[in-house]
């Protein structure tokens, strides 16, 4: 921590993100391994998936959510509510955990409705 209070928050999204790349698929043990060490080098908050785009997601960051104790355990959800109840239950065996949301919506490219509208 600095001298004006100011500290830097590590947000990783390794396994969430990294399953989107073509090819790349991580099974529970590889994630349960992968957050043990994001764990130990300190790192904040870890997500480790998507719990209502499916069992396996859900099943996943369940899991690790009964292993770590130091890192918040997140997962993401869109603002869709069952989709955050899902990620709810599945972070509640965590000690610290976060829903981390977002909202489907490319104001650019909506021609339907005004900003007001979306929001």
């Amino acid at each position: 921590m600095s001298e004006n209070n100011h500290k830097v928050i590590i947000f990783d999204t390794t396994m969430r993100d990294g399953e989107l790349t073509p090819g790349v698929k991580m099974n529970l043990q590889q994630k349960i391994t992968i957050s043990q060490l994001l764990e130990e080098m300190g790192v904040d908050i870890i997500e480790v998936g998507y719990p209502a785009s499916s069992q396996k997601d859900f099943d996943e960051v369940f899991n690790i959510s009964k292993i770590i104790k130091n890192s918040t355990i997140c997962g993401l959800a869109s603002s869709n509510s069952n989709e955050i109840i899902t990620l709810a239950e599945a972070i509640k065996p965590a000690i610290k955990g976060r829903i981390h949301t977002y909202t489907p919506v490319n104001l650019k490219n909506q021609s339907k409705l005004s900003k007001e509208e979306v929001l």
